[in-house]
């Protein structure tokens, strides 16, 4: 396994109710089964980072609550730049499935 620059941190209460198998609609407007599927066709095989799950998660929180950057920083934890770079990979990532 590849080293990850965090982990999970279950204070972080959206991240406690994912990985506490709670129902994700609240917050990421997926059920668990399309989450699971869309990991799948993201492929995200990254030789770094902070792991597949989390990048789709906080791209999920940004596109289902509309939120700027600052905001979905503040619920994950992390630094503004790096949700920046996160969504955009992700973004892309889901407009090279779509021309596929």
């Amino acid at each position: 396994n590849r080293p990850l620059y965090c982990r999970i941190n279950m204070i972080i209460p959206v991240l406690d109710r994912f990985f506490n198998q709670e129902d994700p609609r609240p917050d990421f407007r997926l059920s668990r089964e399309s989450f699971v599927v869309l990991l799948g066709l993201l492929n995200q095989d990254r030789r770094h980072g902070w792991g597949a799950t989390i990048e789709t998660l906080v791209f999920l929180l940004w596109l289902a609550s509309g939120t700027s950057y600052r905001v979905v920083s503040r619920v994950f934890g992390m630094p503004r730049s790096t949700v920046h770079d996160i969504i955009h990979r992700v973004t892309e990532d889901v407009v090279a499935i779509l021309h596929q």
